[in-house]
C-alpha cells in the first residue's frame, strides 16, 4: 500500500521537470523533427537586442505578453518580429507563467533588456493582494486554478500605461502594424481583437443574450488586443464568474471575459483580416500579422518562422527556407 503514493510521487516530480517534459514532447514528436525544430526556433538567439523604454516611462502604450516556459524562444519571435516591423519603443512587460528556467529568463532579459520581466511568484503575491483587498474572491480563484487567467488579472494590474497592447507567444509579424500604433496619451476608445473562424467561449451567444443580458459579439479572439486599461473590468469580470458556465476553467474562460466586458460596453472592434488566424496553410495576400493558434500551431515552425527568415529580418537566408521544417 506504501508503494503506490511513492510511484506516485515520483511520476509528479518527473511532470513537473523542464527536461522530462522536453524529452516527451520530443518523444511525440519525432527525435528529427524535434530537433530541426528547436535549432530552428533558436535562430532568434543569433540576432541583436531590442532597446525599448522602460515600463517606468509614461507612454501610450505598453506590450504585454504571457510566457510559459516551453515558449520562451517563439515569444522571442512574436516580439522581435513585432518590434522590428512597428519601430517603435513602447515599454514591454512579460509575464512568466509556471517556473520558468533560469537560462530562460537571462535570455529574456539578454534580449530586452530594459523589459520587466515579472516571475508569477512575485506577481501572484502583488495581484493576490490586491484581489484579495478588493474582495475580487471569484477571479482569484479563477486566476489560481486557470493559467491563461494571468492574460486578464495580471495585464491589466501590472504596469503603467493607460493602454495595452497585448500578444500572444504564437503570433509573428510579417509588416508594419499600422492598426497597433497608438499615436496620442488618451485611452483608446476601442477594444481591438482579432476575429475567429467561429466562436470559442464558455457560453454561446444566445446564453449571453437570455442569461447575461449581454449581445455577445461573435468570433472574439484575444491573440493580439489593443485596449484601454480599466480596473473596473476586473470587478465586472469577478461577477460574471458567478455564472457557472462562465466560470468553467477551460482554455476560453478568459477570451470568454474579455468578450463579455467588450460586447457589454460596446467597445468591440475587429483588426482587418490581414491580421491573419484561419485554419489553413498559406500566409495571405498583405498579412500583417499571423496568429498561429490552436491546430495551425506547427505551422508557426512550418511557414511563419521560414518566411520570416525569408524576409532577410534575420540576416542571410538558408535551407530551411527552401524545404522548410516538417511537423
Amino acid at each position: 500500500m506504501a508503494y503506490k503514493p511513492i510511484v506516485t510521487g515520483w511520476r509528479g516530480r518527473l511532470r513537473q521537470s523542464h527536461v522530462w517534459a522536453s524529452l516527451r514532447n520530443a518523444q511525440r514528436e519525432g527525435p528529427e523533427n524535434a530537433a530541426r525544430r528547436y535549432f530552428l526556433w533558436r535562430r532568434i538567439l543569433r540576432t541583436e537586442a531590442i532597446q525599448t523604454d522602460p515600463v517606468s516611462v509614461k507612454n501610450a502604450v505598453e506590450v504585454h505578453l504571457l510566457c510559459h516556459w516551453r515558449d520562451y524562444l517563439p515569444a522571442l519571435w512574436a516580439l522581435k518580429t513585432f518590434y522590428w516591423h512597428a519601430q517603435v519603443r513602447y515599454p514591454l512587460v512579460i509575464h512568466t507563467q509556471g517556473r520558468m528556467p533560469l537560462r530562460a529568463m537571462r535570455c529574456l532579459a539578454v534580449h530586452f533588456p530594459n523589459a520587466l520581466i515579472v516571475d508569477q511568484t512575485a506577481s501572484d503575491h502583488l495581484v493576490e493582494n490586491y484581489l484579495q483587498e478588493h474582495k475580487l474572491a471569484r477571479i482569484l480563484a479563477a486566476r489560481r486554478s486557470n493559467g491563461f487567467m494571468l492574460k486578464l488579472t495580471d495585464f491589466i494590474l501590472l504596469g503603467s500605461s493607460e493602454n495595452l497592447l497585448t500578444l500572444d507567444s504564437d503570433v509573428l509579424f510579417f509588416d508594419e502594424p499600422v492598426e497597433l500604433l497608438v499615436g496620442t496619451d488618451g485611452p483608446v476608445l476601442q477594444h481591438w481583437f482579432q476575429q475567429d473562424p467561429a466562436s470559442t467561449y464558455n457560453v454561446t451567444e444566445t446564453y449571453a443574450r437570455e442569461t447575461l443580458d449581454v449581445e455577445l459579439q461573435p468570433r472574439i479572439n484575444t491573440g493580439i488586443m489593443l485596449f484601454a486599461r480599466q480596473r473596473e473590468m476586473l470587478e465586472y469580470c469577478d461577477g460574471l464568474l458567478a455564472d457557472s458556465r462562465v466560470a468553467q476553467s477551460t482554455g476560453w474562460t478568459e477570451q470568454t471575459l474579455y468578450a463579455l466586458y467588450a460586447s457589454r460596453h460596446h467597445r468591440v472592434a475587429f483588426l482587418p483580416p490581414s491580421y491573419q488566424l484561419s485554419l489553413s496553410a498559406g500566409l495571405q495576400e498583405g498579412v500583417i500579422a499571423r496568429h498561429y493558434a490552436g491546430p495551425t500551431r506547427p505551422l508557426l515552425s512550418v511557414e511563419g518562422m521560414p518566411s520570416v527568415i525569408a524576409q532577410g529580418l534575420l540576416g542571410r537566408t538558408d535551407q530551411l527556407v527552401r524545404t522548410g521544417v516538417p511537423q
